[in-house]
């Protein structure tokens, strides 16, 4: 969320804590973490700021673009076909902001909206 000059990191973890026995979707307690909501929220906000936080010291976790964008790039190719409003696309690296360079496209893109994994889409309509 930016406003001005300032900007704010937003995100949203989903995770089940507990899943009803023959449910398809499975949940931490089936790997055998069993914590409270409130334990297990307070685990994933530390770990999260950590990856923004600067320790004398210590290097960022991220701090050389050009392994961000090759990792990225790697990470991509893990996945099946993406699509860029509904036709095949290829990621041909990352704008200085973190926005997509898509081969054929002008503009990089940072719309998540107009971007789609087959992969991710696939999972989720084949499920019984």
């Amino acid at each position: 969320v930016t406003q001005g000059s300032r900007t704010r990191t937003v995100l949203g973890v989903g995770l089940n804590t507990a899943a009803d026995q023959g449910n398809e979707w499975g949940s931490i307690g089936d790997v055998g973490v069993h914590t409270t909501p409130y334990d297990l929220h307070k685990t994933v906000h530390a770990m999260v700021a950590s990856l923004f936080e600067s320790v004398m010291g210590l290097p960022r976790p991220v701090d050389d673009f050009d392994r961000l964008s090759s990792a990225v790039l790697h990470g991509s190719q893990q996945f099946n076909e993406l699509f860029y409003r509904n036709k095949p696309a290829e990621i041909l690296g990352l704008s200085p902001s973190g926005a997509l360079i898509l081969k054929g496209e002008g503009e990089p893109v940072d719309d998540p909206e107009s971007i789609q994994w087959s992969v991710v889409q696939d999972s989720v309509e084949h499920i019984p």
